[in-house]
């Protein structure tokens, strides 16, 4: 019961991160047991689905994220990609393995690596003790909702109970780690 509870928490974080993904994409979605991957073409993009993923998933999990070219046409097939992208995201899942990380950022250049791999940290320990609420807040405030009465109106709660909700789940930081992400993916050099 607790893998199925843990791939139903994934499979409905991946219906949410994809909705920010362009046609171009590959879709997040699990490949093997547990095991999932996808394909953002545009790494400004990723920040986020990232984002979502970590915003709505209830069960801790961890990512390799590879920057790099494909050898192969864009492909929905599981295992059918090829090229310094997979490479880089499999050096990357092995190191998020066999580290404290959960998250490992590899063919960013590798001072982008580190730093992406401790915001990806912080982020984890901001969202890491949200409530079901506080990621449905979330949604809400990441998904275009210019305040947190315009939240609480689509939530159908008070603007207290948004505010509430916010300072409890340190909104804040988390939107500042996000811009520092997106800095980080922006200032990138491709190797």
């Amino acid at each position: 019961h607790a893998r199925s509870g843990m791939i139903d928490s994934l499979e409905r974080a991946f219906a949410f991160a994809n909705d920010f993904l362009a046609p171009e994409d590959v879709p997040f979605r699990l490949t093997a047991g547990d095991e999932f991957q996808g394909l953002i073409v545009d790494p400004k993009r990723f920040v986020d689905a990232y984002s979502v993923l970590r915003f709505t998933s209830t069960v801790p999990f961890r990512l390799g994220v590879g920057l790099g070219e494909l050898t192969t046409i864009v492909s929905d097939v599981p295992g059918a990609m090829d090229g310094p992208a997979w490479w880089q995201a499999r050096e990357a899942i092995v190191d998020a393995h066999s580290a404290t990380a959960r998250d490992a950022f590899r063919g960013f250049g590798s001072r982008s690596d580190v730093i992406l791999d401790g915001l990806a940290a912080g982020l984890r320990a901001t969202t890491g003790d949200w409530t079901e609420r506080q990621r449905v807040v979330s949604l809400a405030l990441i998904a275009g909702v210019s305040n947190f009465s315009e939240a609480a109106e689509v939530l159908g709660v008070t603007r207290q109970t948004i505010y509430k909700q916010s300072r409890g789940m340190k909104w804040r930081d988390t939107l500042l780690l996000r811009q520092a992400f997106h800095a980080a993916i922006e200032g990138r050099e491709v190797r």
